[in-house]
Formats: C-alpha cells, sequence, structure tokens
C-alpha cells in the first residue's frame, strides 16, 4: 500500500499497490499530526494516537458516567451534564478490499443538539476488544476532509456545526490485513462549545460490523481501457450522496464506479470531443457481470448528439437509460446512462454473465459518455444501501496521480496515467480497484 504524497503524486507502497488517499492522521494533544519515523510506512501499520490521547479517549465512557452521575447527585456542583451531539451510525460498517488491502466503509452522522455551536476537534474510530490500538484517528485538515453532509459547503469550515445541523464523517478506514477484522467498532468525538470552550468528549455505542464478503463479479466489458473514476473525498461525488426518499435517508452509489474508456494516450474521444459519438467508451458493450435476473429497466430517454445538454432530466431521469440485475442474497447491480435503443434485456429475463445487456450512452446526468455501476440492496438505482463488490480479476495497468487536479478536459485532451512500476503484479483478483485506478479488461486472460 502506498501513501500520498505532498505533491499529489501516488506512491508505491513495499506490495507495489496503489494507495487511493494517505493514512487517517493520528490524534495528538496539540491538534497535530504526528510525525512519520524514518522507514516507517503508515500504511502497513494502523493508525496510533498519542499516550494522553489514547489514555483519555479510552476513559472518555467512564468519565462521562461518573461527571452525569456526579451532577445529578444532590450538591453536585463539580459536572456539567451537557447536550451535545447524537452519534448515530445508519449502515452497519461493510467491508471490501481495495489495493489488496480490506477497509471498513461506513458514515458516522453527528446531530448538534446543543443549545450553541460546537467544534468538533478530533474523531477516533476504536475496536472495543483493542481500544488502546486506535483503528484511525481524524484531527485537524484531516478531520476537515471527511466531513461533509447535507447542506454543508464545501468551502465552508466544516468542523463548526450549527445548533439542529448534521455533519457526516465518511469512512474508508484500511485495517491491517494480517489482523481479524473487528467485530464492532466505537467512536470518540472530541468538540468545543464555541471558539474557546475546553475539549470536551462524547462516546457512541458500539456498532456490529457487516463482515459478510462482498459480492464477487466479472467484468463489465470485453475489452479495452478503462478509468475507475470515483473519489471518496469528493464533495459531490457517489460516495457523498445520501438521498432521502421514502421517509428514509440511504446512500445508493456508496460503491459506484463511472467507467470512462481512454486510448494508449490517455484520452477520451477524439479531436471533436464535444460530439457524443466521438468518444471511445460511446457504445461499447456492457456486459452481465454475474449470472442473474433482470428485475428493473429503461430505454426511454433520448440523449443529446453533443456535451451540451439543454434540459435538465431530474433526480428521477439523473440514471438516464438503466438495467438492474437481481444477484440474489439481496443484492443488484445497476448500469446507468445506457444508449437509447440499446437495452437488450427484459425484465423478467434470465441472463448469463457475460451477456450483452446494453451499451453504453449519455443519457441523464453525465459529463461524458461512461457506464455508471453500482451494487445495492435495492431493485432500481435510486433504491436501497450501497453494498460492496469486487472483480474476481482484472488487469491493473496504473492511476491518476491522487488527489486528482483534473477535470473532463484532462480526459478530452488527453492525460496519461502512472504506470505500474516494473516488477509489480498486474493481475489483481477478488478487489474493488481503487479511485482513478486504470484497468484493461481485455488482458484478463492473458
Amino acid at each position: 500500500m502506498g501513501t500520498e504524497t505532498g505533491s499529489g503524486q501516488r506512491s508505491w507502497g513495499r506490495a507495489g499497490t496503489l494507495s487511493a488517499h494517505g493514512d487517517p492522521t493520528t490524534v495528538t494533544p496539540e491538534g497535530e499530526s504526528s510525525p512519520q519515523e524514518e522507514g516507517d510506512d503508515p500504511m502497513t501499520r494502523p493508525p496510533r494516537a498519542s499516550p494522553a490521547v489514547r489514555a483519555l479517549l479510552v476513559w472518555a465512557p467512564f468519565l462521562a458516567c461518573a461527571a452525569t452521575a456526579g451532577a445529578q447527585e444532590e450538591g453536585a456542583d463539580r459536572h456539567e451534564v451537557r447536550s451535545s451531539f447524537e452519534v448515530a451510525v445508519p449502515l452497519a460498517p461493510a467491508v471490501t478490499t481495495l489495493e489488496g488491502r480490506p477497509h471498513l466503509v461506513y458514515e458516522l452522522h453527528l446531530t448538534n443538539f446543543a443549545r450553541g455551536e460546537l467544534n468538533l476537534t478530533a474523531i477516533e474510530v476504536l475496536d472495543p476488544e483493542a481500544p488502546d490500538e486506535p483503528i484511525a484517528g481524524f484531527r485537524g485538515e484531516e478531520l476537515g476532509r471527511i466531513l461533509g453532509g447535507p447542506g454543508v459547503a464545501s468551502d465552508t469550515d466544516r468542523h463548526r456545526v450549527a445548533p439542529g445541523r448534521r455533519v457526516v464523517a465518511y469512512f474508508r478506514l484500511p485495517l491491517d490485513p494480517s489482523a481479524a477484522v473487528p467485530s464492532r467498532v466505537i467512536h470518540r468525538v472530541a468538540y468545543r462549545e464555541g471558539e474557546a470552550g475546553s475539549e470536551a468528549i462524547v462516546a457512541g455505542d458500539a456498532v456490529a460490523v457487516d463482515t459478510r464478503s462482498p459480492v464477487a463479479l466479472g467484468p463489465p466489458f470485453r475489452d479495452g481501457v478503462w478509468i475507475a473514476i470515483y473519489d471518496p473525498l469528493g464533495a459531490r461525488s457517489h460516495q457523498r450522496v445520501l438521498l432521502a426518499l421514502d421517509g428514509e435517508v440511504r446512500m445508493p452509489a456508496r460503491f459506484a464506479i463511472d467507467w470512462f474508456m481512454v486510448d494508449e494516450k490517455g484520452r477520451a474521444g477524439e479531436e471533436d470531443s464535444e460530439r457524443v459519438a466521438s468518444w471511445h467508451g460511446y457504445g461499447a458493450e456492457v456486459l452481465a457481470v454475474a449470472d442473474a435476473t433482470v428485475v428493473a429497466a429503461r430505454d426511454s430517454i433520448e440523449e443529446s448528439p453533443t456535451l451540451r445538454r439543454e434540459f435538465d432530466p431530474g433526480l428521477d431521469g439523473g440514471s438516464g437509460n438503466y438495467v438492474s440485475l437481481d444477484l440474489g442474497d439481496g443484492r443488484h447491480v445497476h448500469y446507468e446512462h445506457l444508449k437509447p435503443g440499446s437495452v437488450a434485456v427484459a425484465v423478467g429475463q434470465r441472463v448469463r454473465e457475460g451477456d450483452v445487456v446494453a451499451r453504453a450512452g449519455y443519457t441523464g446526468h453525465a459529463t461524458g459518455p461512461h457506464l455508471h455501476m453500482h451494487v445495492s440492496d435495492g431493485r432500481v438505482p435510486l433504491a436501497g444501501e450501497g453494498v460492496p463488490w469486487v472483480f474476481r480479476s482484472y488487469e491493473l495497468l496504473g492511476a491518476y496521480p491522487l488527489p486528482f487536479r483534473g477535470s473532463l478536459s484532462s480526459f478530452t485532451e488527453g492525460e496519461l496515467w502512472t504506470p505500474v512500476p516494473a516488477g509489480t503484479p498486474k493481475s489483481r483478483s477478488m478487489e474493488m480497484p481503487a479511485p482513478f485506478a486504470v484497468v484493461d479488461f481485455g488482458r484478463r486472460d492473458r
């Protein structure tokens, strides 16, 4: 596993795998990141807090209980009972494999029930069976990067939470591959009341981890070089879009990837990139990734012949034309933005892995012709919660540096990826491609 360097370049770890993001910072009393010792790869060890903060966080439940009990005793005046954050995990943390390493993926919802503004200063994630070995800790800028939520603008101080507002911490936590996946996690949330208040800590209940194996899938394409475009830290990325439908908040595209096809020079299309048909991925065959049953399909939305769309498809039309397949065990794969007239299956039809179900297009909300793909427990694209998945095998060619500083023009004008170093295995198995990984689906069996 590698780390993200200060220049935004992706470095390569001892195992030769790509790092999607650097390690979460450890928590120190002064609020700064712990310095990395020479020769110490932070991605090969669990993030650790300083001894002082570790002790404080471990004893937080006891201190909180003591404070509450003491304040309620007649005449007690040394402790204060205070209303602060509701600490909630709506969906159990899920386990998936990224770059050869297990990750916990989930969201922590923090709602301010105090009368005044609360300023988040740190969040720590621990295994209750080993509370002195934190899984991850975040403070300062690192904390700000993982925070978001409804109404939280990307250009605001995300640490400051007004009364009645909610902030969401989006976790994608690397785990020690040599250790067992924790069966439960707990959270310690440090905050201040206003700007000058003393730091206080609230602890959430232990949350069970969903340790079921991700569904294993075949390739969605027959051949070609494709970029796995997604950014868990992006303010507008699929991995941060919460939808309140039917009275419940869900994240259907938690594990979504937008697949863009490029040529050997990293170009997504020909010189006339405004023309949809000039893009390399336009019209590419989309394959069933498993034996499955078609449970939903739409092929009625037209597309613009150029990138200059003159209409807003709305939330319902944002998926464009789509196909949804029932994979069994309550899991469904969804293909979106399909080319008009290309859907080759009907609801109720059984398909075999490798069957053509449609062709990639430019319908719905799309920045260019591509295939959006995700797996959820809902029967249609916007329903249900996103659940983890992996490819049984694929060929990794390289990746674009993270954090990605480019835009759509980076791919229309051509920007070559950073190749996998010589001697590094390219064949990957039973893992989900990392953000901005470059995959060659045509070389799986070579």
